[in-house]
């Protein structure tokens, strides 16, 4: 055999994997934020949810993205597992969509193909065009590379090595495991499916044999979920490992059949896709289809098999992965996975998930200083220093996050939260420094024996209930990216102004009458300017998400009578 066939080989599979690649990762920047917002809210039903993998699986042609991307939504506690269950049945069915896309034949036009995609690519500045652009060109590049290996099969059907090491295989399970081998080193079905389909239009192996190495496909391809949920909660191993037990089951069940009716089903993919009766050209298009159909039908079979039984198969995972006491790091990232669990598709998400639980780290400690300060109650000190501390590594670490995420491919819509999240953590992380100062004011009044009139406590509780409200609607409007808080926040916003204003007025008209000692009045006096501050920076959380030229927020700062540029970033 020609050193020069095995290069063609090598080269025609490794164009076809990286325009499988492509066309997966456009397709993911192209509609990945929308498809991710279907995968959430349409997978309370698991009907439903198979169909929506299915669907999901198909459009972005790769069905190891959709696993590892249901491995991070489970992880970041977006998705349970029966929900997950239900993507990952669809993602099986899903991902022979490849396969019999391959069945048509575009490689005259595949070069074609390319150089379109290379034009939108190269030439077109807008973002949603090269995209899309990135997707044609995936396209072509397969076909290319299909073409190529193609090519090559057909020289090697000279060579009495290959043909006889290929026409021996005749073992069933010596297939699967064949099959599981080069899909899991692939990381991907769809292209062990497409080396089979090209070894079958050349005869170099047999139908009955292409049967049992797509059935190790099944197993193979669990290979990316598997290392995905490694670094992730118990839950999330559990959802690959429901992926790993379905395709388990799916094989088994399936070889069984295969063994008592091999004649029939022989008989049938070959009547349906016409190979029985076909010749010359046409033959090796029909034996390309054997492959194709009856991976697709026997993917529909194990999933009817399967689907009753979902709850029993989840509860199967939590017994052969129980729940266990996790030794805790004193600080960590609860959402955000290791790099085995990235995904593109899902990092935003799982970004604005820590955000969240930062914000409540923040609002919890400024609750607890402001209130520790009225009692002038050191006890909490300790507490509200631990949690300032925390809230530094979640800004921190959710910073240097952003800045790895931001140099990656990211679904367009995604990558406009990336500016508005740097700016979010800062916000968040200003209000712990504010919580900070609070709890520093209260061991100076506990030092110096200072205490607050029951009328300050009930002005200052006033003013922090105000502030509480703003920060948990501004953040609800920035992580639903949502107006309908927006004149709410504004209103907030006034009062709390208009609060603090009155109070530091009352302060000196207080000093003044001799009511309040200077010293005491000035803490007052700083404690409500802390808290006027953390609602500006309540309002920036919020309008971090909106352009200064919005015509709803020109409306209803008019109709507010505040002024843009107090608030507008």
């Amino acid at each position: 055999m020609d050193v020069i066939v095995i290069f063609s080989l090598a080269g025609g599979l490794g164009l076809f994997l990286y325009g499988m690649k492509l066309m997966s990762d456009g397709l993911t920047n192209v509609a990945g934020a929308k498809l991710r917002t279907v995968l959430e809210k349409m997978t309370k039903n698991v009907v439903i949810g198979t169909l929506v993998g299915l669907f999901f699986t198909a459009v972005i042609q790769s069905s190891s993205a959709t696993t590892v991307l249901v491995v991070s939504f489970v992880n970041a506690e977006l998705m349970n597992l029966y929900q997950a269950s239900g993507i990952i049945m669809g993602a099986n069915i899903g991902t022979t969509a490849t396969g019999l896309l391959m069945t048509i034949n575009l490689s005259e036009i595949a070069p074609l193909i390319v150089f379109i995609g290379v034009i939108m690519v190269q030439f077109c500045k807008k973002q949603s065009i090269q995209n899309v652009g990135q997707v044609v060109l995936g396209f072509g590049v397969l076909f290319v590379g299909l073409t190529s290996m193609s090519t090559a099969m057909e020289a090697m059907r000279s060579s009495p090595i290959v043909v006889d090491t290929l026409t021996s295989l005749s073992n069933p399970i010596i297939a699967v495991f064949i099959g599981i081998i080069v899909t899991a080193i692939l990381q991907s079905a769809s292209a062990m499916v497409g080396i089979l389909i090209v070894l079958a239009s050349q005869g170099l192996v047999s139908l009955e044999m292409s049967f049992y190495l797509t059935l190790g496909c099944n197993i193979g391809c669990c290979v990316s979920a598997i290392l995905a949920s490694l670094g992730g909660s118990v839950n999330a191993k559990r959802a690959a490992a429901i992926h790993l037990t379905i395709n388990i089951i799916g094989t088994i069940v399936m070889g069984v059949l295969l063994a008592i009716f091999m004649p029939q089903m022989i008989s049938f993919i070959t009547h349906l896709t016409g190979s029985a009766t076909a010749t010359g050209d046409a033959l090796a298009a029909a034996l390309g289809k054997d492959v194709a159909y009856s991976n697709t039908i026997f993917k529909i079979f194990q999933i009817l098999l399967v689907l009753p039984f979902y709850k029993q198969i989840v509860k199967l995972t939590t017994i052969i992965i129980p729940d266990k006491k996790e030794s805790k790091q004193e600080f960590g990232l609860q959402y955000i996975g290791g790099q085995n669990s990235f995904s593109p598709a899902i990092a935003i998400p799982q970004v604005i998930h820590e955000v969240e639980r930062m914000a409540e780290i923040s609002r919890k400690n400024l609750n607890l200083a402001v209130n520790s300060l009225l009692e002038v109650d050191i006890s909490t000190i300790d507490e509200i220093k631990k949690n300032e501390e925390h809230i530094d590594y979640l800004n921190h670490a959710i910073f240097e996050y952003l800045n790895h995420i931001n140099q990656l491919p990211l679904p367009e819509e995604d990558r406009k939260m990336v500016g508005p999240l740097f700016h979010v953590i800062a916000d968040l992380e200003r209000i712990g420094d504010h919580a900070s100062t609070v709890s520093n004011i209260t061991i100076t009044c506990e030092k110096k024996q200072y205490k607050f009139t029951d009328l300050h406590k009930v002005e200052i509780r006033e003013l922090l209930t105000m502030v509480n409200s703003e920060l948990e609607l501004s953040l609800e409007m920035f992580t639903q990216k949502s107006l309908d808080h927006l004149s709410e926040i504004l209103k907030l916003e006034d009062l709390i102004d208009q609060k603090e204003d009155s109070l530091q007025k009352a302060y000196l008209k207080d000093i003044k009458r001799k009511e309040t000692a200077p010293r005491e009045g000035m803490l007052y006096s700083d404690l409500a300017a802390a808290l006027e501050r953390v609602g500006d920076h309540a309002t920036n959380i919020a309008f971090s998400i909106l352009n200064d030229d919005s015509e709803e927020i020109s409306r209803l700062l008019e109709e507010e009578h505040v002024d843009p540029a107090e608030y507008i970033l």
